[in-house]
């Protein structure tokens, strides 16, 4: 289920995949702090874990919030799709 939840938010499994490590699987992992709501990319490669923060999300639902964070992942390059400039998917509202 939530692999479904995370393939659906960025827009397929195989826009998941780390670009400096692709055989890694990200995922975004939605934490609430300080009645505030961040978002951080997090993946696997080999033993060693790594961790990017994507910043604040301020969308309504849960959904909306790991959309965002994923096309800001994608639009700073850390995954294996990268945005066109001016693309409608920056994450910019």
């Amino acid at each position: 289920m939530q692999a479904k939840e995370q393939d659906d938010a960025a827009g397929g499994r195989h826009n998941r995949v780390i670009r400096t490590a692709p055989h890694a699987l990200g995922r975004v992992v939605l934490r609430c702090q300080y009645r505030r709501l961040y978002a951080e990319l997090r993946w696997t490669d080999a033993t060693k874990q790594h961790a990017e923060y994507l910043g604040e999300m301020t969308w309504q639902s849960r959904a909306d919030n790991l959309a965002a964070a994923w096309s800001a992942a994608h639009a700073r390059g850390l995954t294996a799709k990268v945005l066109e400039e001016g693309s409608a998917e920056t994450g910019t509202r």
